[in-house]
């Protein structure tokens, strides 16, 4: 990353060093009729959804319709990433 990419943390507002988390969202728009196609298709190769993608007309189930970049601060993105990962489950597969 280029000193001129870096901005004051995005939650907090203060400065970014010496731990950076630069976070990116991309939001998606769900494609019904590829969806709806695709898994046609799948139902006629016998369930086969690799081949049904590869013979469909439309491979992609979704479009992208923007992307969001961040730039957190090491407390905020610890933050942001305990809301958006889900619990690690310790050796009895119970959580934290």
């Amino acid at each position: 990353m280029k000193l001129s990419e870096m901005k004051p943390c995005a939650k907090c507002g203060g400065k970014i060093a010496p731990i950076i988390y630069r976070v990116t969202v991309e939001r998606h728009f769900v494609n019904v009729q590829a969806v709806n196609t695709t898994l046609g298709l799948t139902q006629m190769f016998n369930g086969n959804l690799a081949l049904a993608e590869v013979m469909t007309s439309q491979p992609d189930a979704t479009q992208l319709v923007d992307t969001n970049t961040a730039l957190f601060c090491q407390d905020c993105g610890i933050g942001v990433w305990s809301d958006v990962l889900p619990p690690e489950e310790d050796e009895d597969g119970g959580g934290v």
